[in-house]
């Protein structure tokens, strides 16, 4: 059985020093601390045999909530571990360009030699209501040709544009 682990880092604060070191996002201090710890925790998954350890997509918060995946943190937890996978879950595609989504998925799976993991979402959730290509009362709507773009840059070798 091969076992994933899937993280939300976060800026680690309990409530109080988040409210006094507001915008807590803006401490390195603390940003070294998160990173750390995920160090720790990717090297102790990698000691124990576990297959993955995962991220999903979330842009950066100034509070600290909800940092996600970003290459850099993703090379730095590959160069901390021996055969541990890494890699995003769940990059929200019609928010990428798929030509650079790509480019950058295949350098990080080329410099750790195979161990990068990827998964890809077509909608995202805004307000607790989720958003697809076909939303009712969502309050955002993805491009609608996106799937199609992302779609022929993945499967096909014709160009996007014809």
């Amino acid at each position: 059985m091969k076992f994933v682990a899937l993280s939300l880092p976060a800026i680690p604060a309990s409530p109080e020093e988040r409210q006094q070191l507001r915008p807590i996002g803006h401490r390195t201090d603390k940003w070294q601390q998160m990173i750390d710890e995920n160090v720790a925790l990717a090297q102790m998954l990698d000691d124990y045999g576990w297959e993955a350890y995962a991220f999903p997509e979330h842009e950066l918060h100034t509070e600290g909530f909800e940092i996600g995946f970003s290459t850099a943190l993703g090379m730095h937890l590959l160069d901390q571990t021996k055969r541990l996978k890494v890699g995003p879950i769940g990059y929200v595609l019609p928010t990428w360009n798929p030509v650079r989504l790509a480019v950058e998925t295949a350098w990080l799976d080329q410099l750790s030699k195979g161990r990068t993991i990827v998964g890809f979402a077509v909608a995202t959730s805004i307000g607790g209501s989720t958003c697809t290509d076909k939303p009712s009362g969502c309050r955002w709507r993805p491009v609608q040709g996106m799937r199609r773009i992302n779609t022929t840059a993945w499967y096909s070798r014709r160009s996007i544009a014809s």
